[in-house]
């Protein structure tokens, strides 16, 4: 999904999980196809459409930045990219109706503050209600740090602290990209209410035996699998 670090060993673990989420993510497209309709509750009211748009935009740094996901990491910033990261928005519904947005991003979470933002010029400009906008995330560990999402860029292990204290240009270069994806995420959003057209909307849920808890707790684990679909 992303960014290279200059650590050889870490480049060549990257690599790896790189080749392996390849593969996973094609077995589980297979798996959304065979979900559709293998799925014991699926809802479609023929000949009823609504109106939604699709949109997709770049969200890949224009700098180096440092990564977010996991503390054990290089203190360097990445200085390549992979495979460029991008985030998708949903919009449903028509400008009478109140729209709804739906962002999803390749990042590892989303900091409050840069929802809210989005949340407020999507308001200003297109008369979005706060409560019909949510962004969500892939959760991505080789995505761009935005600063105060995880608090990772200090860590403790068994005898000492990380450094806590970041060179001025990395603080820099990840502030830039924090103002540079809010307003991508605000366009991706506008963009999808300016494309949306008559719709078939239709949903399912099946279930996929997969999920497990790292943390081996069974009664955490949601085997459930939702899918919507949307066709023109």
């Amino acid at each position: 999904m992303t960014i290279k670090e200059k650590n050889p060993v870490l480049k060549n673990n990257f690599e790896v999980l790189m080749k392996l989420r390849t593969i996973s993510c094609r077995l589980f497209s297979i798996l959304l196809v065979f979900t559709i309709f293998s799925s014991s509750v699926y809802a479609q009211q023929a000949g009823k459409t609504m109106s939604v748009g699709i949109a997709r935009i770049d969200i890949t740094p224009e700098t180096p930045v440092r990564l977010a996901g996991f503390a054990l990491r290089s203190k360097t910033e990445a200085q390549g990219t992979l495979q460029r990261l991008s985030a998708k928005a949903l919009a449903f519904g028509t400008d009478k109706q109140g729209p709804s947005i739906l962002i999803t991003a390749d990042m590892i979470g989303i900091p409050a503050h840069v929802t809210t933002e989005v949340a407020r010029r999507l308001s200003q400009k297109a008369g979005i209600d706060r409560a019909r906008f949510a962004i969500s995330a892939s959760h991505s560990h080789t995505a761009p740090e935005l600063g105060d999402l995880l608090n990772i860029l200090q860590y403790r292990s068994a005898t000492s602290y990380s450094d806590s204290l970041l060179p001025v240009q990395h603080i820099n270069h990840i502030n830039l990209y924090v103002e540079q994806l809010t307003s991508k995420l605000e366009q991706v959003a506008l963009a999808a209410l300016q494309a949306r057209q008559p719709s078939l909307v239709s949903w399912g849920q099946g279930k996929v035996g997969f999920a497990a808890n790292r943390r081996n707790v069974p009664e955490s684990v949601d085997q459930s699998m939702p899918l919507l679909k949307v066709t023109d």
